[in-house]
């Protein structure tokens, strides 16, 4: 195969089979043994990619990797045309991929090949195109004189300028074959001007142009010149002038000022000819990798993970910089506020960036380097039109953290901006929530899953994976049990927590469906019974959550191992911390402590260097700082908290930066980005769901800071590339505490910009483009389904998360006077939470009193203050927080209904300001009007009430159940006794993991009356509900002729 040809072929990629993550089917060109291109389809985690990569001297390079809505399961024609180092991808008649390669394969022939899966191939035709166009020798190369080896350059001062902290020197330079002009950067140290580096005149400044480049590799796919500045101009006290350039193709002229706070370079290039330019911009002197103690450059670059030598474009500059500490210096480049307009920046896609930046070089050294423009369409210059940019330059005797925040409160005004929108506290927001997880559906669900906004399928005990046809996938354990205890909302038990405990108590899998001929992410065995999804990190919380009442919760925490997989990936001491706080033996506390230390000495004490996977969960790019938190939390060693806030800090800068206008903007852009996936790539039929009565959005006037994603986050680096920003950073209540715990403000804005006023109910998943729609509190119900797309399992996350903010905000600003038991649930990826109501807490010096939510408890005449109550018997305790920057009043009413009070009669109020002294004040007719200062706390005390008796609240209230497993003539079957946490009633769950139709037989009286309950629909489980406490609960499971032997359970008593 020599010359330029084209290859013509289909192909059908199923999913991947069972006990595998990604299946791909490959097509190979230009491949012999040694060398080769691989045009690969894969599906992982449900995702569809189309990646090119080239195989030479033992080394695979990444040329393309792009996310594709087509579905892979039918035929999809391909062609690959490949034409003089231009491999141009089609798929299904489209244009999925365009790369070029500078040194291009030649010869060899065409292969195919499948991992993880059978796929097909249809037959393969090759078309020869003809002869290889042979490209000009003689490419520019950066080489230049190396000046920073004293021995071959004469050096003379020639002039300097200098500011507070930093002084740039100009020198003439002179070198065997040519002369010309550098700059060196000083920064003012203890004893006066010290130099950045041990290498003067490290800085390169290097023109790249041509066509054919590839971004992955600015400076090794483009021509290359090296500037040599020959002309210097003094512009006054602060300023000064190099020029340079090529006579035949461009002029470049740099001025530094510095007269800010860091000095600031303005580059002008002027083409001589029409084409593609770039100037990189290589700032100080390149470092061995393993001479550099910290970098940062994105996400994906940070720690001593230093990448390669692509040019990371702005939109996956997450803070617009990069960043390299050296020993006790930092330095680097940024760009200045004024180069960073205000628009969805993702949406202009990776060939339309205004600059790029990199760490690492061709030669494989490190070195802050700019790209102005971004290799792409913006690199298109015409002759004698000025293209300018400005860059800002930062060097310090600083922490590379310290740098960060100094750039991002300095130069992009970074506060807590946001505050609560669309007339909803966080507050409203929690009780939103809570009526969605109730919401349908009004159809009979018990077989089929009927469409509602909640997305509940009763057979499957769970919220849909719209991902996985006819599954349903858990993102919490005991966030609605918790949420029952708060709220006292008996529905949200009986239809919802009830059966979400027993999903806990019997699926084999967190992704789980009752069909046999459905499968999840292609395998088929998620779908039995007698099992559970998770271990304790999951099940201790439950356990405790409910009291210490679910004995099978205790039991499987104990014995089940979690199955680490792509999305769950627990550290070495997630098990045995959370085993320890269940049954508080010494041995576990043991484990878990020396686990840490392993973990710290091993993965925290020396950054961390490799490359992050950027199909990976942006949260596993980082280490474990909130298990390092929990374990602080737990044990008070000092080390977990400094481990955690190191790597914590290095986790915020992964959360997205710029300046926040002031402002209004039209929003949506326009077309409104629509999500075809769950269409094209065989997810659940759009007709099987809940009929959105909004297809578009209006237009409408915002202000600027209400759709800015500043403090967003992602789920990972390839799907932000398609998918945008997500809304459900449910680590933003462990950063905050974080940050109280530490002192740091910039870690508590952050987590106050992530969650506070992105939504008022379920918001769905993505944050695509600049939009308001999805942040109203009726959007579950109106839609659209596909702008954000709602992910109906990923709701009780979002719950989860806004009430562990809620009581961590009010922890938080009390200084630690507000605080209530939490037990910590993990899940898998960041579905982590801080559970409460199982337990009384302290609310300054009132102890033993309840958190209380029940929704109307509380009403407000602002929609700013976010309010969580605790009640004592005689004592109703409220505590409010100011979500915006600016103070205001609030006027509490309480409910009457729920708080007896005696009309007109005085009541003695306590209310405590931001920590102040306590201040005396009467509530009178239920109603009270304080002041709450901006983001600030204010708490009152509310004496002599009630009495409030509050059944979930009384010590005692509920029994310890009991439990059974069994496997018998009938196959596994299990038998538990969940007692209702207010000691109203218990319900028996009874399971059978036989797929055979099977009859449950009970009796409540010892076996004189039975009843039977047949269950023809898989899966094979009862739920029978008992008020009387008392009673023994007897029964038996038959399928066909064989029958288990009668199990007598009792609650407070072993089986």
């Amino acid at each position: 195969m020599t010359g330029n040809f084209a290859i013509r072929t289909a192909v059908r990629v199923p999913e991947p089979r069972h006990g595998a993550d990604v299946s791909s089917a490959e097509l190979r060109v230009n491949a012999d043994a040694e060398r080769w291109y691989a045009i690969r389809l894969r599906v992982r985690t449900g995702v569809r990619y189309l990646s090119v990569l080239r195989h030479a001297d033992g080394h695979a390079e990444l040329l393309a990797d792009n996310i594709l809505a087509f579905d892979f399961g039918r035929w999809l024609p391909v062609e690959v045309t490949v034409a003089d180092g231009r491999i141009t991808v089609a798929v299904d008649g489209r244009t999925a991929a365009t790369v070029t390669d500078r040194d291009p394969l030649d010869g060899g022939g065409v292969g195919v090949g499948a991992t993880a899966m059978a796929a097909a191939f249809a037959p393969v035709e090759v078309v020869h195109l003809g002869p290889r166009t042979v490209r000009a020798a003689g490419r520019a190369d950066a080489a230049g004189p190396d000046l920073t080896t004293a021995a071959a350059v004469a050096v003379e001062p020639y002039a300097a300028v200098e500011r507070a902290a930093h002084r740039l020197e100009v020198a003439a330079l002179r070198w065997d074959g040519g002369a010309g002009y550098a700059t060196d950067l000083l920064v003012r140290g203890d004893g006066g001007w010290e130099r950045v580096g041990d290498d003067r005149f490290g800085e390169r400044w290097l023109v790249l142009h041509g066509d054919g480049g590839s971004r992955r590799n600015p400076q090794g796919t483009l021509d290359r010149h090296p500037v040599t500045f020959d002309q210097v101009e003094r512009l006054g006290p602060n300023a000064v002038r190099l020029r340079g350039g090529d006579r035949q193709l461009f002029s470049l002229a740099v001025t530094w000022r510095l007269d800010g706070r860091h000095p600031m370079v303005d580059v002008k290039l002027t083409p001589r000819v029409d084409g593609r330019f770039v100037v990189a911009y290589r700032a100080f002197a390149a470092s061995p990798v393993d001479e550099v103690d910290e970098v940062l450059c994105g996400p994906l670059r940070h720690a001593r993970m230093v990448g390669g030598p692509a040019s990371v474009g702005r939109d996956e500059l997450f803070a617009p910089l990069c960043l390299v500490r050296r020993g006790p210096i930092t330095t680097g480049l940024f760009a200045p506020a004024a180069e960073l307009p205000f628009e969805y920046e993702s949406a202009r896609g990776d060939d339309d960036q205004p600059f790029g930046m990199s760490l690492g070089t061709p030669e494989g050294t490190v070195q802050p380097t700019l790209y102005a423009p971004q290799y792409g369409r913006r690199a298109d210059l015409r002759a004698g039109e000025p293209y300018r940019f400005t860059v800002g330059v930062y060097a310090g005797r600083t922490e590379l953290y310290d740098a960060y925040r100094d750039l991002l409160r300095g130069e992009y005004g970074y506060t807590a901006y946001r505050r609560n929108v669309f007339g909803c506290s966080l507050t409203d927001t929690v009780h939103n929530l809570i009526d969605l997880m109730k919401a349908g559906p009004t159809a009979d669900d018990r077989v089929d899953y009927q469409g509602s906004p909640s997305g509940w399928w009763s057979r499957a005990k769970g919220y849909i994976d719209i991902e996985n046809d006819q599954a349903v996938r858990a993102t919490t354990t005991s966030v609605l049990l918790g949420a029952y205890q708060l709220t006292g909302d008996d529905e949200l038990y009986e239809t919802r927590a009830l059966p979400t405990v027993e999903f806990h108590l019997s699926r084999n899998a967190y992704g789980w469906t009752p069909r046999e001929d459905a499968t999840v992410y292609g395998d088929p065995t998620k779908n039995q019974l007698c099992g559970t999804p998770f271990g304790a990190p999951a099940l201790a919380p439950l356990y405790a959550l409910s009291r210490g009442g679910l004995t099978a919760a205790r039991e499987l925490a104990l014995s089940s191992l979690d199955t680490q997989d792509y999305w769950l990936k627990r550290t070495p001491m997630s098990a045995p911390l959370a085993a320890y706080r269940m049954t508080r033996e010494e041995k576990l506390r043991q484990q878990a402590e020396e686990a840490a230390d392993r973990y710290i000495a091993e993965e925290i004490d020396q950054p961390y260097g490799g490359e992050a996977d950027p199909h990976d969960f942006a949260v596993y790019y980082c280490r474990a700082w909130v298990e390092l938190l929990e374990m602080y939390e737990e044990t008070g060693r000092r080390r977990y908290l400094d481990a955690a806030h190191m790597e914590a800090k290095r986790f915020t800068t992964m959360v997205f930066a710029r300046p926040v206008p002031d402002g209004t903007v039209t929003v949506p852009q326009r077309p409104l980005f629509v999500d075809r996936q769950i269409e094209l790539t065989g997810w659940w039929d759009p007709a099987d769901l809940y009929d959105y009565p909004a297809t578009d959005v209006p237009d409408e006037q915002v202000p600027a800071w209400q759709v800015s994603p500043t403090g967003l986050s992602i789920e990972a680096v390839n799907t932000y590339r398609f998918n945008g920003f997500t809304l459900n950073p449910a680590w933003a209540p462990f950063l905050l505490r974080l940050a109280a715990h530490t002192g740091d403000d910039l870690l508590r804005d952050v987590a106050h910009n992530a969650l506070v006023g992105r939504f008022t109910s379920y918001p769905g998943y993505y944050y695509r483009q600049l939009t308001v729609h999805h942040m109203r509190p009726d959007f579950p119900w109106t839609g659209p389904f596909g702008n954000t797309t709602i992910y109906y399992h990923h709701a009780p996350a979002q719950l989860g998360m806004a009430i562990d903010y809620l009581i961590a905000e009010h922890e938080t600003r009390s200084g630690g006077a507000i605080a209530f038991p939490a037990e910590f649930e993990q899940n898998y990826v960041w579905f982590a939470y801080r559970v409460y109501g199982h337990r009384p807490g302290r609310f300054h010096g009132e102890d033993g009193v309840w958190l209380w939510l029940p929704k109307g408890l509380v009403r407000l005449d602002t929609d700013q203050v976010n309010w969580i109550a605790a009640e004592g018997g005689d004592r109703l305790c409220v505590s409010l927080t100011n979500a915006a920057a600016t103070p205001g009043t609030a006027t509490v009413t309480l409910d009457p209904a729920r708080v007896p009070m005696t009309p007109g009669t005085p009541y003695r109020a306590t209310v405590i300001r931001d920590r102040g002294v306590p201040e005396q004040a009467t509530v009178v007719d239920h109603r009270l009007t304080v002041e709450v200062s901006g983001h600030g706390i204010t708490a009152i005390v509310v004496h002599g009430v009630g009495p409030l008796d509050v059944p979930l609240h009384r010590a005692q209230a509920a029994p310890v159940g009991a439990h059974r497993f069994d496997d018998g003539p009938v196959g596994p079957v299990r038998g538990i006794l969940i007692p209702k946490p207010d000691g109203s009633r218990y319900h028996a769950y009874v399971q059978a993991a036989t797929r055979e139709p099977a009859t449950l037989h009970w009796s409540l009286d010892d076996g004189a009356t039975w009843h039977q309950l047949d269950r023809t629909v898989y899966p094979n489980e009862w739920t029978v509900p008992v008020d009387d406490l008392s009673a023994a609960f007897i029964y038996a499971v038959q399928v066909g002729d064989q029958r288990s032997r009668p199990v007598r359970l009792a609650c407070g008593a072993e089986a």
